[in-house]
């Protein structure tokens, strides 16, 4: 996971930015801005001002594509982790293997329908306007037309690659094969698109570049993917009470952020820490980030007043498939191990690789190996808008 910053909340649901993000965000402003600008029928002023308003016009559609995925895994009883936005789209970081493959489609298709419905409803908002307005909504319109197709395309990293793994894992019962399908059908994709980049560069259209980009990418993915699945299939075998590490020392729940932060956090700013009350019961964590937001202002309030609740952390239970584990610490690279009420250690992605390396391929690892990477195929619901 890159580096993010968390900018809002949207019923319960964090929304994280990437500098990607920041950088394609400028990029369309300035984009949208030149293009205003450069018909001098708008002053400065205004056309930047209604690039402003395109941007967040466009980045709306996206977090609105996003909240689908989110509110049809709400409605499955999923919880949702958050919302990343990442160049220019986004992924929800929900669980949708845990109801199974109908639940993994109809979570994944509310991405592609919803950005169809948002371009009908910029058309007839086109429709309704004149002068610039209708200019940025009828844009608004055909890219949302654009890239609701682009999603549903049968191939990773896109919500149709996961539609595909879900109907595949229906029919075989077997969610690895499914997925090196969903792979293979993002090479496949990927190589059309690049032949369609070629056919475009030929033709001198400048638009060849946009379709090699995401060719190369779903090529990528879907290679990755494919080297992945035999990965996950043994990783199923093993499960987190034979990986796990020693859990971290807990903060007491009746502490103050300055004893955390004296404690725990100055020294180990990464670690998710546990926060305990009573005989040791779980009820929330605090990280360095979550307490200084709270601490910076007034270090003597309690740790209660910074923790992630307990509803919201992110908790394996020891007996959870390892392949499985993945999917909860692929947003944060760590989670701890809960049996019941009582706390009994963490895992991270360094963790599981070690595991691998030792009861499958038989080496011994260091303790700084490289992880193997988060699934990506359930770690999260990712869209290319």
């Amino acid at each position: 996971m890159e580096r993010r910053w968390k900018v809002a909340s949207i019923g319960g649901i964090p929304i994280y930015i990437t500098v990607p993000w920041l950088i394609f965000a400028a990029f369309v402003v300035y984009g949208t801005y030149d293009s205003l600008a450069r018909t001098r029928a708008l002053t400065d002023q205004q056309a930047l001002w209604w690039s402003v308003v395109n941007a967040i016009l466009f980045y709306g559609s996206i977090v609105f594509h996003e909240l689908s995925h989110a509110a049809t895994a709400r409605a499955f009883g999923l919880h949702v982790h958050g919302i990343t936005m990442v160049f220019w789209g986004g992924y929800t970081e929900t669980h949708s293997s845990e109801r199974g493959p109908l639940a993994s489609f109809l979570i994944s298709a509310a991405g592609p329908f919803s950005t169809l419905a948002l371009a009908g409803v910029f058309w007839i908002g086109s429709e309704l306007s004149d002068d610039v307005l209708a200019a940025i909504l009828g844009n608004l319109a055909f890219l949302s037309l654009l890239f609701a197709g682009l999603n549903a395309l049968p191939g990773f990293p896109v919500d149709g690659g996961r539609m595909l793994l879900a109907v595949v894992w229906g029919i075989t019962k077997d969610r690895f094969l499914a997925l090196r399908v969903a792979g293979w059908g993002g090479v496949i994709v990927g190589a059309v698109l690049g032949m369609i980049a070629i056919q475009r560069l030929r033709a001198q259209n400048g638009d060849w570049l946009f379709f090699a980009f995401i060719g190369w990418m779903m090529i990528g993915q879907g290679l990755q993917v494919g080297k992945q699945s035999p990965i996950l299939r043994d990783l199923s075998r093993g499960q987190v009470s034979e990986a796990m590490g020693p859990p971290p020392p807990p903060i007491p729940a009746d502490a103050t952020l300055l004893h955390a932060l004296e404690t725990h956090l100055r020294a180990d700013r990464t670690t998710e820490f546990p926060v305990v009350e009573g005989f040791g019961r779980v009820i929330g964590s605090l990280s360095f980030s979550t307490a200084s937001k709270v601490g910076g202002k007034d270090p003597t309030r309690g740790v209660r007043s910074a923790m992630t609740p307990r509803d919201r952390m992110r908790v394996v239970a020891p007996d959870l498939p390892l392949d499985r584990a993945l999917e909860w610490i692929a947003g944060d690279g760590q989670a701890l191990v809960v049996d019941g009420e009582r706390l009994v250690g963490r895992l991270t992605t360094n963790e599981v690789d070690r595991w691998y390396r030792r009861r499958i391929t038989g080496e011994t690892t260091p303790e700084d190996a490289a992880p193997v990477p988060p699934r990506p195929d359930l770690g999260g619901v990712g869209d290319w808008r």
